[in-house]
C-alpha cells in the first residue's frame, strides 16, 4: 500500500511532520489495545510537529521583531527569518491540504505500472540518500550550532537562549538551547528538503511512466499495429492525459512556493552576507548559509529538471506516434479508422508543468533563475560599496 519499493523512507520521514499520506482508518472495526494506542501514537505525533513549527514560528518572529526594535540586529535578517519560515508553513499546509491527492497519484502511478507489466527504474536508493543528507546535515548543524554559540553574535546569543546569556554547565538551558536551533533548521532546512524531494519523486516517477510505455512501443514498432492495439494505445493514453492534468493541478501550488522560496533564500542570504557586520560572521552562519545556498540551488534544479521530464517523455510518445501514423499512411490495408484515432492521440495537448501557472518548468527557467539571483547580488553589492 505504501509504495515503499519506490520511494524509500519518504513517507516515514513525511509522516513525522504531521503529514500522514497514507493514512489508515479503522471506523466501524472493532480496535484492540495495541490499536488504540497505534491511534493514539499517530495523533500525538500528528499533533507535536505542526504544534512545535507554529510556536517556533510565532517565537522567532517575536523574537527578531523585539532585537530589531532594541538595535540589535538588522532588518535583512528579520526579513530574511520571517520569510524563509512563513513559505516553509505555506508549504507544509499546501502538503497537507493535498495528501489524498498525493496519495491518489501514488496509487494511480504504481496501479497502471503494474496492469501493463511495465519495468521502471528503482529510485528507492536515491530518495533514501537524499532524505538522509536533507537531515543529517541540518542536525549536525544543530550539534556544531550548540557548542560554538558562545562565539556568535549577541542577536543570535540572545535568540537561541530565550534572551539569556547561557551560563556554562547549565544543562537546562543548553537543552533550550538545541531545542531552538533545532527547530529553526528543521523549519527553514528539512522542511523545504522532503517537500522538495515528494515533489522531485512523483514528477520523476510519472515521466518514467511515460518512458516505459514509449520503451514497449519502439520495442514493438516493427510489428504492424491492429486497430485493437491502437484503441487499447488510446485508452492508455487517456489515463496519462487525464493522469497529466491531475499532477499539475496536484504539484503546481508547491512547486511555486517551493521555488519561489528558494529564490529569496538565496537572494537573501546574498543580501545578509555583504551587509552583515563581520563580527557576527561565525563558523556556524557561514556554514548554515552555504547550506542554504547549495540546498537552494539543488531544489531549483531538481523541481525543474524533473518536472521536464514529463513534457520530454511525452514529446517522445508524440514521436512514436507520427512516426507510426506516416509508416501506416501508405498501407492500404490500414483502416480510416486506425488512422483516426492515432490522429486523436496526436491531436490531444498536454498540459506544460508550471509552478501556478506563473513559470514553465523547463531546463530555461534555471538559468533565469541564478541568473537573476547572480543580477541582484551584484547589484546589492555595489550599492553596498557606495
Amino acid at each position: 500500500m505504501h509504495d515503499s519499493d519506490c520511494y524509500g523512507l519518504l513517507w516515514c520521514f513525511i509522516k513525522l511532520l504531521g503529514i500522514d499520506i497514507f493514512e489508515h482508518r479503522h471506523d466501524g472495526k472493532k480496535k484492540t489495545a495495541n490499536a488504540v494506542l497505534k491511534t493514539f501514537t499517530n495523533k500525538l505525533t500528528k499533533m507535536f510537529f505542526p504544534f512545535m513549527l507554529h510556536a517556533m514560528i510565532i517565537y522567532g518572529i517575536i523574537s527578531w521583531i523585539i532585537l530589531c526594535v532594541k538595535g540589535v540586529t538588522t532588518i535583512e535578517v528579520l526579513i530574511s527569518f520571517t520569510v524563509s519560515n512563513l513559505f516553509s508553513l505555506a508549504l507544509w499546509y499546501d502538503v497537507r491540504r493535498k495528501r489524498n491527492l498525493i496519495q491518489n497519484l501514488v496509487l494511480k502511478c504504481r496501479n497502471l505500472t503494474f496492469c501493463l507489466g511495465l519495468t521502471q527504474m528503482n529510485i528507492k536508493g536515491f530518495v533514501n540518500l537524499c532524505l538522509i543528507l536533507s537531515v543529517t546535515i541540518p542536525f549536525g548543524l544543530t550539534v556544531f550550532g550548540t557548542y560554538a554559540i558562545s562565539e556568535a553574535a549577541l542577536q543570535y546569543k540572545m535568540f537561541y537562549s530565550f534572551f539569556s546569556i547561557l551560563e556554562n554547565g547549565n544543562h537546562i538551558f543548553v537543552l533550550i538551547e538545541s531545542l531552538i536551533i533545532l527547530m529553526t533548521y528543521t523549519a527553514s532546512l528539512i522542511l523545504p528538503a522532503l517537500m522538495t524531494i515528494i515533489s522531485g519523486a512523483i514528477y520523476y516517477k510519472v515521466s518514467d511512466l511515460f518512458g516505459s510505455i514509449c520503451d514497449k512501443l519502439e520495442s514493438q514498432s516493427h510489428i504492424p499495429f491492429e486497430y485493437d492495439e491502437i484503441y487499447k494505445l488510446l485508452h492508455i493514453y487517456n489515463i496519462l492525459y487525464k493522469l497529466v492534468h491531475e499532477i499539475e493541478k496536484v504539484l503546481s501550488t508547491t512547486a511555486f512556493l517551493l521555488l519561489f522560496s528558494e529564490w529569496l533564500n538565496l537572494y537573501l542570504v546574498l543580501v545578509i552576507l555583504f551587509k552583515l557586520d563581520n563580527r557576527g560572521f561565525t563558523d556556524v552562519i557561514t556554514w548554515e548559509s552555504i547550506f542554504i545556498l547549495v540546498m537552494g540551488s539543488l531544489t531549483v534544479i531538481a523541481v525543474v529538471l524533473c518536472a521536464s521530464r514529463i513534457s520530454c517523455q511525452n514529446h517522445r510518445f508524440r514521436s512514436i506516434l507520427q512516426l507510426t501514423h506516416n509508416c501506416m499512411l501508405p498501407n492500404k490495408e490500414n483502416t480510416n479508422k486506425t488512422l483516426l484515432l492515432i490522429r486523436a492521440m496526436l491531436s490531444m495537448k498536454f498540459p506544460r508543468m508550471t509552478a501556478c501557472g506563473v513559470l514553465h518548468l523547463e531546463p530555461v527557467l534555471i538559468l533565469s533563475v541564478f541568473g537573476s539571483v547572480l543580477t541582484y547580488g551584484l547589484l546589492v553589492l555595489n550599492i553596498t560599496k557606495h
